[in-house]
């Protein structure tokens, strides 16, 4: 789980590059999301797969929203 999740980071830094901003910038938001993440989701590690991935997908989309609007307010 913690692979896929690193891979989710790395395709955020992947994103900022790509619209021209500085991965040093995004590369702290990204490793604490990725860190953050896996620690929430070892708590229900004796659950289902079908609850990890549902659970897993809330909590990165709404850190993909709060990233987002970090992102709109600092850089416009």
């Amino acid at each position: 789980m913690s692979v896929i999740i690193a891979l989710a980071a790395l395709a955020l830094l992947m994103l900022a590059a790509y619209r021209g901003y500085s991965v040093i910038l995004f590369a702290p938001i990204a490793a604490l999301g990725a860190v953050l993440l896996t620690a929430i989701l070892y708590q229900y590690r004796s659950r289902s797969d079908g609850f990890i991935f549902l659970f897993g997908t809330v909590l990165g989309g709404a850190y993909e929203y709060v990233c987002s609007v970090f992102t709109e307010l600092v850089f416009g």
